[in-house]
């Protein structure tokens, strides 16, 4: 809800982002978001570090299993314009990265239910979970597309670039966890693992689940890259994408530098993944631009047009950009 803007070297303030950039909506988030959302910066991006030094049991490693709401359900019930659709990039993946996405080909999904019922009123875990929960080992660059009700949750072993619509203005997330492994959670005064088990939203989980199989996930929701446009500078890339999905990720590899346009109506995240350093420049205006490091992200206003992409060190670079689709619907 609020950025730090360097005005000089040294010199920094926190600037509310909300209340500033929006005045400027329609030229920041682009016409179609500013007129079905308006008021909303439409975009999130985390950095999910799934890194352990020594081996630790699926328990320990992985998120809570989850779905999330689509634009239809968080209208009803919460009065928010859209809903939660996700993505998970694996920008880095060690040994023994794993994502769960979906319900084994065999899983009686009813069990399931009463099981994770069961698991929260008796305070117990479920010693078999692992037999109906699709579970996917992963390498670098890989996507999973995370539409509203689906089951699905961070493996552990992997550094995940989530790149994800924002439902409030509010800046924040609806996630519904349906099991949780029954674990202590972190106690922040004695810093350790031993608070509480945290809460489950049963009743909105089990509203919002499309029970997907895991042969669905493969077919629709596991996306490839395709290149869309190549030359001896860079290429980009776009993945394929399933329909309810309302943007796009592509990405750009470079070593010198690279181009590419907001086309005036799109607001872009972009994420540097591979390299250390790169300068964002306008093309129509140079003195306009910004750095990002690895792993940092910037947002690129719909209005910034034409601009190109410097590699600032040696080697390789890839930035991962995030984009609403021309014409998106929610």
């Amino acid at each position: 809800m609020s950025m730090l803007v360097e005005v000089a070297p040294d010199i920094i303030f926190t600037m509310p982002s909300g209340n500033l950039l929006l005045k400027h909506g329609e030229a920041f988030v682009g016409k179609a978001v500013h007129e079905r959302c308006p008021g909303l910066i439409p975009v999130e991006v985390w950095l999910d570090d799934g890194y352990f030094p020594e081996t630790q049991p699926a328990e320990r490693t992985s998120m809570p299993i989850h779905n999330h709401p689509s634009s239809a359900y968080v209208k009803e019930h919460f009065n928010e314009p859209l809903g939660r659709y996700e993505t998970y990039y694996i920008a880095e993946a060690y040994k023994g990265a794993n994502t769960w996405m979906g319900f084994k080909e065999d899983a009686d999904l009813e069990q399931w239910e009463d099981k994770i019922k069961n698991s929260w009123k008796n305070k117990t875990p479920i010693a078999d979970w692992k037999e109906f929960i699709a579970n996917w080992e992963t390498v670098p660059g890989d996507l999973f597309l995370i539409p509203p009700g689906t089951t699905h949750g961070h493996g552990g072993n992997q550094m995940v670039l989530e790149m994800d619509t924002c439902p409030s203005v509010c800046g924040c997330e609806y996630s519904f966890f349906g099991y949780d492994f029954m674990r202590p959670t972190w106690d922040d005064r004695k810093k350790n693992m031993t608070g509480r088990p945290m809460n489950m939203q049963l009743e909105h989980y089990l509203d919002n689940d499309k029970w997907c199989r895991e042969s669905w996930v493969k077919e629709h929701l596991r996306a490839r890259p395709f290149v869309v446009e190549w030359n001896k500078e860079f290429s980009l890339e776009r993945y394929s994408s399933y329909g309810p999905m309302p943007f796009e990720i592509e990405r750009l590899h470079f070593q010198k530098s690279a181009k590419y346009t907001t086309a005036g109506k799109f607001l872009q995240a972009m994420t540097l993944t591979v390299g250390t350093r790169a300068v964002i420049r306008s093309k129509q205006f140079p003195d306009r631009f910004t750095e990002i490091e690895k792993f940092q992200s910037a947002l690129i206003p719909a209005d910034f047009g034409d601009y190109e992409i410097i590699n600032c060190s040696q080697g390789d670079c890839t930035v991962v950009i995030w984009r609403m689709k021309d014409g998106f619907c929610i």
